[in-house]
């Protein structure tokens, strides 16, 4: 496969205070948070789920109005219906690599279901946490 370069890009990862262009770090922070929820909620319900969906595989254009793009698609899998357990790894990922606040994980969480948080999300919510504390235990044990 031969894809055109992503140039002028970097890794959200990467991104800190000093990447900020005409904005304060919490403003920049809560539109990536929005762009990022939207592209995993549109790849989810799509059926598709990246199996290695950390914020190094995300990359933001700084020529090209901040687009976000995902990298690193070699593991993508595509179903019919996405389950539940690769929703859970993939937002996990995300909130491991993240390491955003509780705040930021309900904007986030609000954003991708597309509504208010209910009662009936606090098993996806544990789900979640679970699988990155498990994630964050490996990363140590191995030195990652």
């Amino acid at each position: 496969l031969i894809t055109e370069a992503l140039e002028n890009c970097v890794k959200l990862s990467e991104i800190n205070a000093n990447n900020v262009d005409g904005a304060s770090i919490d403003d920049l922070r809560v539109r990536l948070i929005r762009d990022v929820a939207r592209i995993t909620r549109k790849m989810h319900g799509a059926g598709m789920h990246h199996q290695d969906f950390y914020l190094g595989h995300l990359m933001q254009s700084q020529s090209n109005a901040g687009i976000i793009y995902v990298i690193d698609l070699g593991r993508v899998q595509k179903q019919a219906q996405l389950s539940r357990r690769w929703i859970v790894k993939d937002l996990a990922q995300l909130d491991f690599s993240a390491q955003v606040s509780p705040r930021e994980r309900l904007r986030f969480l609000r954003e991708y279901l597309g509504r208010r948080l209910a009662g009936s999300d606090r098993s996806l919510v544990a789900d979640i946490q679970t699988k990155a504390e498990a994630i964050a235990r490996h990363s140590r044990k191995n030195r990652l």
